[in-house]
């Protein structure tokens, strides 16, 4: 589901009433560990800059809630915990954010944020 969106707000502002809140969990999660990251919209996407790099995007889709990890060889850490939900290589997908969740989100972020200096991956993303 793509939306039309300028500005990461406005993108916020068209999320179905039903996943905004998750969304805007997400989004809360990534500032409240990465306070000094970047955000902007970027091929139709909030995503989040650290140090300049691209590291996360949020998507609402048609089924999920999308996190996108974009340094994804750094998702190799979580691979046990990521059997329990349905993910890409670079993508978790959500239907809810539930406890677990979220745990396991803010665990993702911290870690990913972290360490993305360490990631093979280099995502040439500009927003």
């Amino acid at each position: 589901m793509q939306i039309a969106a300028s500005t990461p707000d406005h993108y916020f502002e068209q999320v179905a009433s039903t996943r905004r809140d998750a969304v805007l969990e997400l989004r809360g999660l990534i500032r409240a560990v990465w306070p000094q990251s970047r955000e902007a919209l970027v091929n139709g996407m909030p995503t989040y800059f650290i140090d300049g790099r691209a590291v996360f995007a949020l998507a609402d889709q048609k089924n999920y809630l999308c996190l996108y990890v974009l340094p994804y060889d750094l998702l190799d850490a979580f691979r046990n915990e990521l059997k329990a939900y349905n993910h890409g290589r670079s993508c978790i997908r959500f239907r809810r954010i539930d406890e677990a969740a979220h745990d396991l989100c803010g665990r993702l972020v911290r870690y990913v944020g972290a360490m993305h200096h360490q990631s093979r991956v280099k995502a040439e993303l500009r927003g």
